[in-house]
């Protein structure tokens, strides 16, 4: 998706999957970059879901 999309640097992940950090480790090597991850990046989604609903920017 990188190649299609394009990189911008900072990179955050985020969604479960950010606490694999075997998976985060690919990702930045395959990238050469270094990924920030949020403490509960499992929550992200939907803390930003519910901050558009009571329209908290």
């Amino acid at each position: 998706m990188v190649v299609r999309v394009g990189l911008d640097e900072p990179v955050c992940m985020t969604g479960g999957v950010a606490k694999n950090l075997g998976v985060v480790k690919a990702l930045e090597e395959n990238l050469g970059i270094k990924i920030i991850i949020p403490d509960e990046p499992q929550i992200t989604g939907a803390l930003g879901a519910a901050c558009l609903a009571q329209n908290i920017h």
